[in-house]
């Protein structure tokens, strides 16, 4: 099972997250070392070369974490998680994203726990990612500018 993500922002431009294809493939790495599996979809696509999809969403209508989903592309093996992460402003980008971080963490490990499969080693995962954010967080913001 691979992990990716993609963005998608339905409340219009002002209701965004900075995040760059830099921070989202550092994701996607960190989490494909965990090498969990949904054995669910591995039954329903009878194979283990499926990718999970989480599409991050940034939200002004809800105050809390809202998961959607799944959607299946069996034909692609795809399946996709709404991450609608309730909208709030930092005038921190290392704060900001810290904060987006931690709700797709919730969000993932909501999915992991759903479907029965550990989730030990996310919030790890993403506190690696936060803190190479941090160590140098102009290569990851300089496309948000």
């Amino acid at each position: 099972m691979k992990v990716y993500f993609s963005q998608i922002y339905l409340e219009g431009e002002n209701t965004t997250f900075p995040i760059t294809n830099t921070i989202i493939h550092l994701l996607s790495i960190q989490l494909d070392k965990l090498n969990k599996n949904l054995n669910h979809y591995e039954k329903l696509f009878k194979a283990d070369d499926f990718s999970i999809i989480f599409v991050i969403s940034a939200t002004r209508k809800s105050e809390t974490l809202n998961v959607k989903g799944p959607t299946t592309k069996s034909k692609d093996k795809e399946t996709y998680f709404s991450l609608f992460i309730p909208y709030r402003e930092f005038s921190v980008f290392t704060i900001q994203i810290s904060y987006v971080l931690d709700n797709i963490a919730e969000g993932i490990i909501f999915v992991l726990d759903k479907y029965k499969t550990d989730s030990s080693g996310v919030k790890e995962a993403i506190s690696e990612v936060k803190a190479l954010i941090e160590s140098d967080p102009e290569k990851y913001q300089k496309w948000t500018k």
